[in-house]
């Protein structure tokens, strides 16, 4: 009688343990919302949105709305037909160059560039 008490105990004791179990969280993963979403970076700008290029020896591909398209392959109507590194082509009805920093030659498009420095920080 003893040992079928511990028996269920146990059992009772090792059902428990998951519920309690606490989640592990990845310390490297973004906050949620920093980062918008692909689907919402395409429609918010009316088309397909470039976010990686591979060009090495033996692999050329480019990801576009996380979907990954080699030389040549099909994304909706239009063929991918050239890959630069920080461009490529698609060719349809009307040919689209899709750039991964498209806001990098624009005003206020954040160039890199530092602003003057004040003449009371000159001194410092």
């Amino acid at each position: 009688m003893a040992d079928r008490m511990k028996a269920i105990s146990l059992l009772a004791l090792l059902l428990a343990a998951p519920a309690s179990a606490q989640t592990l969280v990845d310390p490297m993963r973004p906050p949620m919302g920093r980062y918008a979403d692909t689907e919402a970076v395409a429609a918010s700008s009316g088309g397909p949105v470039l976010e990686q290029v591979v060009l090495s020896d033996r692999r050329r591909f480019a990801v576009i709305n996380g979907r990954r398209v080699a030389l040549g392959d099909k994304f909706g109507d239009a063929t991918l037909v050239q890959i630069a590194p920080d461009q490529v082509t698609l060719k349809g009805d009307t040919t689209q160059v899709l750039r991964m920093f498209p806001n990098a030659g624009k005003k206020g498009g954040g160039d890199g560039a530092l602003p003057p420095r004040r003449k009371a920080e000159e001194g410092s």
